[in-house]
């Protein structure tokens, strides 16, 4: 895509760009591969909460609270 596909794009524009599968199917696993350390990827492969909230907490970093108004949400 490059700089001259989002020059003078609106934020709405840069995103459908991006929103394509071709573009960002493999997008999370590269996010966990590079932002995630090896403890916390292999408990998200667990598949249970606590790994849900490593993830939020050290990978996305979004703190507690966004842990807590998930499961608030889902539970």
């Amino acid at each position: 895509l490059g700089k001259k596909a989002v020059e003078g794009k609106s934020a709405e524009d840069i995103v459908a760009l991006v929103k394509a599968d071709e573009y960002n199917f493999a997008s999370i696993a590269w996010f966990i591969r590079n932002k995630c350390n090896y403890a916390i990827r292999e408990n998200i492969k667990r598949g249970t909460n606590g790994g849900f909230g490593a993830y939020l907490e050290g990978c996305v970093r979004s703190g507690n609270e966004t842990y807590k108004a998930t499961m608030e949400y889902w539970y």
